[in-house]
């Protein structure tokens, strides 16, 4: 008996050394992949006492009766490169990057699932997944698929998820659970995998004011961002705001940081130009956002952010040109952003003649030149706008005491800018207004006036020269000093583009 005794107890201290062997390695495994999914069933805590134990053994037993195997063979198992039960994730353990430009971005996140017995297979679980931020991530954008592997008698699932990113860029955390469904499995724990996930860049979003959650991203392809046609006669208007919001990948955003927007350039892609903007005096950052929850641009400049100097309040706004239609598009080029990295970086608007009447109104943007203009006609005056295509002929009539007509306008120009030139007809005085006429048979419509500075039409007589001294000269070096005397009205001899005196058509 006592021989008996001692072989039992050599067995036990056996599988207690296996079994330490076995907890050894499976510290290992959890501690080489990060992991917090191990062995429910394996008490890792045990030592040589506890195992030699009859209630050790035990759960020992109870884990190798759940393996299928023996509690030697159990023991026995090098556990290394073999998969750990549960859920765990392979890569990336932190997910950062850009949002694309171009429709949507499809990352994906890889992991690795074992089933609580060998009897078991991935069917025996359900999966579900939750997104803290469903602006950056919706939970119907995430979708998986799996591929079965086995290794070393140990089946396993190699878990892939696709995401899909289209919407606003910030942090989020993506937490995945396996919860099983097979009968008894009220005793057995889910498994969980968060993965922090940041979608770098910046978007725009409307409405600009308030954020709520509910606002619509408008920056990247596939929008169908929609504006009426800012038509004459409404007012002031064509402005729309938007607001804006810029995630880094360290973490740090436009409601955190005071982000410079002087760095950024803008490309403007129109078939006409339904926004200008003058890149000589214009500056991306020159908006101002006023406290009537508006941005105010320079009549010159079509578009632009305000400096982000109060957090929580960045904006961009943009302004459309009186009687435009068509696509705008803007692309943005944003230095802060690494070289190579692609992000939601350009913003489409479709411009539409959604209320009024279908035609577009012409307009008129500039004359050439300015006069005043001599008081014995003849001269040429030339207008510059755009929907003024399509007329049977131009008028032009200047309103003096007896106003007169030049009915024979001649159109030219771009299918973006035309031109129509007229010729001026004698009289005298200043300031008269004017009118433009298109007229197409019975039909006869008024060009709106959008010059700026506001043009109004003036004569002036014929320049008088009375003297000229010294009259003759003998020096043929130059460098002598003439003095004109006579009347010259409206000359300005300190305009020196427009103003200046010629002697045979020679400075």
């Amino acid at each position: 008996m006592a021989w008996e005794k001692g072989v039992q107890q050599a067995r036990w201290l056996l599988l207690a050394v296996l079994a330490l062997g076995v907890v050894a390695q499976v510290a290992e495994h959890v501690s080489a992949s990060g992991s917090s999914v191990g062995y429910g069933e394996l008490p890792g805590n045990l030592d040589i006492a506890g195992l030699s134990s009859d209630a050790g053994m035990k759960m020992w037993s109870r884990a190798a009766e759940l393996e299928g195997v023996s509690l030697e063979d159990f023991l026995g198992r090098v556990f290394e490169n073999k998969p750990m039960k549960g859920l765990s994730q392979v890569e990336p353990q932190e997910l950062k990057f850009y949002l694309q430009n171009n429709y949507e971005d499809q990352e994906n996140i890889f992991m690795v699932f074992r089933p609580e017995r060998p009897s078991l297979t991935i069917e025996d679980y359900q999966f579900e997944w939750s997104s803290s931020n469903q602006r950056v991530l919706r939970d119907s954008n995430v979708n998986f698929t799996f591929v079965s592997e086995t290794v070393d008698n140990i089946e396993a699932y190699n878990i892939t998820f696709d995401l899909i990113f289209d919407d606003f860029v910030g942090i989020t955390d993506l937490t995945v659970t396996a919860i099983p469904t097979f009968a008894g499995s009220e005793n057995f724990e889910n498994y969980s995998v968060t993965v922090p996930i940041t979608a770098g860049g910046f978007v725009l979003y409307d409405p600009a004011v308030p954020f709520d959650g509910d606002n619509a991203v408008v920056t990247g392809a596939d929008r169908n961002n929609q504006a009426p046609t800012y038509r004459v006669g409404t007012g002031p208007g064509g402005l729309i705001n938007y607001g804006v919001y810029v995630q880094y990948l360290n973490g740090s955003t436009s409601n955190t940081t005071v982000v410079s927007f002087a760095p950024v350039e803008a490309t403007v892609q129109q078939e006409t130009s339904i926004v200008i903007y003058d890149s000589s005096t214009c500056s991306i950052n020159g908006g101002i956002w006023e406290d009537s929850d508006s941005m105010t641009l320079d009549p010159a400049c079509g578009y632009g952010f305000n400096e982000n100097t109060d957090l929580f309040n960045v904006y961009f706004a943009l302004q459309q040109q009186p009687e435009r239609a068509g696509v705008v598009r803007l692309e943005f080029d944003w230095p802060d952003f690494e070289d190579g990295e692609l992000y939601e970086n350009f913003f489409e608007l479709n411009v539409s003649t959604t209320s009024g009447p279908p035609e577009l109104q012409p307009v008129l943007t500039d004359v050439t030149p300015r006069g005043p203009f001599l008081t014995t006609g003849g001269e040429a005056i030339t207008f510059t706008g755009y929907n003024l295509r399509g007329a049977d002929s131009y008028s032009f009539t200047v309103l003096t005491d007896s106003p007169w007509t030049d009915p024979n306008g001649t159109l030219g120009g771009n299918d973006d800018f035309q031109t129509i030139r007229f010729t001026t007809q004698p009289g005298t005085g200043q300031n008269y207004n004017w009118r433009v006429e298109l007229i197409s048979g019975e039909n006869v419509v008024e060009a709106a006036d959008n010059i700026l500075p506001e043009f109004l039409f003036s004569y002036v007589g014929l320049p008088q020269l009375i003297a000229i001294i010294p009259d003759n000269t003998s020096v043929i070096e130059g460098g002598i000093v003439i003095q004109l005397i006579g009347e010259f009205p409206s000359f300005d001899p300190e305009n020196t583009e427009t103003d200046r005196v010629t002697f045979n058509d020679n400075p």
